[in-house]
């Protein structure tokens, strides 16, 4: 139906319809669309068809770029157990940082350092000769809670805010490795990070080195003695001058074991690889 009260003559009906449909647009453009709220919701890192769907940047670690977490959490290798990878934790201390990169740089070897927001906002030289030592970075929460005691909301401004703060204090970022603070975590909080794009890193051998009071180098490398095994992640925190004078021991006894130090992403490279080994296996039966 035609708005005009009197027709033109030349007007046909079509014609008068094409009309209105082009000044409605035309309206339409005059001002600006209303944007929808943002929403609350934890975004899912990648789609189906493998195509990142955040508008965060691709992970920084290119061993891993395509990588999709789950929701299981990494502490060995699953092929090759001649693997090995040492971590560091950093939240409370960077004392230790100094001689532990210098052990680290003597042997040529590339380490994981887990950092949280507040350790790089404080310690942003320490984090800065990580970054440009070629270490491997991690996220460690921002202000290290136990993440079993947190909203969903909650979690995810701990991962935000502290990749915001590795990123600033870095020069990039930590994507896709994360540990959960405490090492406390359970099915649900391991499924929320793995849908903010983060692949949860536990470890299998504990140095022990900042449990209660910090420990001796000869704490640390006589329980490297008793423990250590191929294909773990060893935990050590940068914190513990203890952990830092070891490292020459505990890399003599990776030599003793024909061992090979490797960042974490190897490890979670060959686990996924023993993956998909076991579902093809799998398929042949």
């Amino acid at each position: 139906m035609c708005l005009l009260s009197t027709p033109l003559p030349f007007m046909q009906t079509g014609k008068c319809f094409a009309l209105l449909f082009i000044a409605l647009i035309l309206a339409g453009c005059k001002g600006k669309e209303a944007l929808p709220p943002e929403s609350t919701d934890i975004p899912s890192p990648r789609s189906s068809e493998g195509k990142s769907t955040l508008s965060d940047p691709l992970p920084s670690i290119p061993r891993l770029a395509g990588f999709v977490p789950s929701a299981f959490q990494i502490e060995r290798s699953g092929l090759d157990k001649r693997l090995f990878a040492l971590t560091f934790d950093a939240g409370s201390d960077a004392k230790a940082v100094s001689p532990i990169l210098a052990e680290l740089k003597r042997r040529n070897v590339k380490a994981t350092f887990f950092l949280t927001g507040k350790f790089c906002e404080r310690y942003l030289k320490e984090c800065k000769a990580i970054a440009d030592a070629g270490m491997e970075i991690g996220n460690h929460s921002y202000s290290h809670p136990q993440f079993t005691k947190l909203s969903d909301a909650d979690i995810k401004r701990q991962l935000e805010r502290a990749e915001t703060a590795i990123r600033k204090a870095c020069g990039r970022g930590a994507k896709p490795l994360f540990r959960f603070p405490y090492g406390a975590e359970n099915a649900h909080v391991r499924a929320i990070v793995a849908r903010c794009g983060y692949q949860s890193i536990y470890w299998s051998l504990d140095s022990q080195d900042a449990f209660r009071e910090e420990k001796s180098a000869n704490f640390v490398v006589n329980r490297y003695a008793k423990k250590l095994r191929g294909g773990q992640i060893s935990l050590m925190h940068v914190s513990s001058l203890g952990s830092a004078h070891a490292l020459p021991r505990v890399f003599a006894q990776l030599e003793k074991l024909g061992l090979k130090q490797v960042p974490v992403s190897e490890i979670v490279r060959d686990t996924i690889l023993a993956k998909r080994e076991k579902s093809r296996a799998n398929r042949r039966v």
